[in-house]
């Protein structure tokens, strides 16, 4: 079980609960909590949230050696669990935070697509400009400093992204293209797992990550196309190099 796993049980146990019992006073399916705890996959914010009402403690119980999200006390925020990511503002702790894919869906469904209350993940998602039929190549808007992308080309500026993005083969650069109009396209968010076999300065990357590609709008109505990715399976260079994760936006 993992860290947060540990957690979970161990307060429960305190109350006099088991896993079961808990996730029924919280309102949740105990199979899949019990089953994404046991494989050590991370849980929704919402599902922290609700054990941690259920449990009658702060959210910051569940922080361990990994934190999940840490309230904002510093700005003299209460760290009450039943308020909500929208209504107390939640950071992130930035170094060592583990956003997962399904923290970035219950903020999209939350906030119907509009970039707000995402500071917890906004260093880690790419946004672009949306792509149109018959376009070479992505713009990059905004490259958030933890990104995948980030990481990979080792960008220091959002304006670095161009040149390295032509670095890509040009199968590569069409499919990205082709993936970006898609989304526009059908006004869809896609969750998808990727496999991707690229070179970068002669250095071949293999890996698997899972990306998740939404439309999303401003607060002023500017559209763009938001894309965050997680590894999934470390990528493996075919020689001797420093390792880093691939991406294909």
């Amino acid at each position: 079980m993992s860290n947060i796993g540990d957690l979970i049980q161990s307060r429960a146990e305190k109350n006099g609960m088991s896993l079961r019992a808990l996730c029924i006073k919280a309102n949740l399916r105990y199979p899949t909590i019990h089953r994404a705890l046991s494989e050590g996959r991370d849980l929704p914010f919402r599902s922290v949230e609700a054990l941690a009402k259920a449990l009658s403690v702060p959210l910051a119980t569940f922080a361990g050696d990994r934190a999940i999200v840490r309230v904002a006390g510093e700005l003299g925020m209460d760290t009450n669990a039943e308020q909500s990511l929208k209504e107390a503002d939640v950071r992130a702790i930035e170094n060592g935070l583990l956003v997962s894919t399904d923290m970035v869906l219950d903020w999209l469904e939350r906030e119907k697509g509009v970039l707000r209350n995402y500071a917890f993940l906004q260093n880690k998602i790419d946004l672009f400009l949306p792509a149109k039929v018959g376009d070479k190549a992505i713009i990059a808007a905004e490259i958030g400093a933890q990104s995948l992308a980030a990481i990979f080309f080792d960008l220091k500026e959002t304006s670095e992204y161009a040149n390295k993005f032509q670095q890509l083969s040009k199968e590569v650069r069409l499919q990205t293209v082709a993936n970006h109009v898609a989304v526009q396209t059908s006004n869809q968010y896609r969750v998808e797992p990727v496999e991707i076999r690229a070179k970068l300065n002669g250095v071949k990357i293999q890996g698997r990550y899972r990306r998740i590609m939404a439309p999303v709008t401003r607060p002023d109505g500017t559209k763009l196309t938001l894309v965050f990715a997680r590894l999934s399976q470390a990528f493996q260079p075919s020689v001797n190099v420093e390792t880093r994760p691939d991406y294909n936006p």
